[in-house]
């Protein structure tokens, strides 16, 4: 069991236990959700940010996809920061991060500036599957951890689907600009809610030693080298970019 608190008071941990890491489990799913929303902004509205920054198609895709390649090439480097850092720090600060991000977007006429800010968001936005799934594997039962990725997935896309639908109404009535405005907003307070509410277990985060971080290092290797790896990896890689690229579109 990875949550199984010891004190005297048997029933106050009781209703803590059950209660709070299912607050915690949907509030971080929120995460997901917010994060979610920031990749497929620029896709409900094209028209505007062509004329924004002066540019073509070629180079909205090219603004548009800064956010999945960075999140795309952060998730290992991800894993091994929550492994070792404070997950309320890690998940309220990446959180903060994709708002700072969305307020400079905002800010700027600029293409490359506006590419940097979309590339911030990436990194910010990595932590937001992966730091979910961390802290249900902390505080929900282990046994469970396949449906609590299911609900996850279930949830960050229907959120999709909702904010997508929901910014495309918005941005017939409001400048762009206003309803970006209203979303890094929105990102502030909910990263201040994780810092609120987000608890770390009794258990310390890990620090690597040298010799750990050796043997982590010879793991890796023996992975990246298992064929079974790789073809479990093609198999999700394939599902995962056909649900992916269609819910961004």
């Amino acid at each position: 069991v990875i949550f199984n608190p010891k004190n005297n008071n048997a029933m106050e941990d009781r209703k803590y236990s059950t209660y709070l890491p299912w607050f915690m489990f949907f509030l971080s799913t929120f995460f997901f959700f917010y994060e979610f929303t920031l990749r497929i902004f620029p896709g409900v509205m094209t028209d505007q940010l062509m004329k924004t920054f002066h540019i073509g198609g070629y180079a909205l895709g090219w603004l548009s996809s800064a956010l999945l390649q960075t999140n795309a090439y952060m998730q290992i480097p991800v894993g091994f920061i929550l492994d070792k850092y404070n997950l309320k720090k890690t998940l309220s600060f990446s959180c903060l991060l994709c708002a700072v991000a969305t307020f400079l977007f905002i800010m700027t006429d600029n293409f490359w500036i506006a590419f940097l800010s979309r590339f911030m968001m990436g990194i910010g936005s990595a932590f937001g599957f992966v730091g979910v799934l961390k802290m249900a594997e902390q505080w929900l039962p282990l046994k469970r951890f396949a449906f609590h990725s299911g609900l996850l997935i279930m949830l960050g896309f229907i959120g999709g689907v909702i904010g997508s639908n929901l910014l495309a109404s918005l941005v017939k009535v409001h400048l762009w600009q206003n309803v970006l405005e209203s979303l890094a907003f929105l990102g502030v307070f909910l990263s201040f809610l994780l810092y609120l509410f987000i608890k770390e277990t009794k258990t310390q985060p890990r620090k690597f030693e040298n010799g750990r971080q050796a043997n982590l290092s010879l793991q890796l290797s023996k992975l990246l080298t298992n064929r079974q790896i790789w073809l479990n990896g093609f198999i999700g890689f394939c599902l995962y970019f056909s649900t992916c690229a269609f819910g961004e579109m």
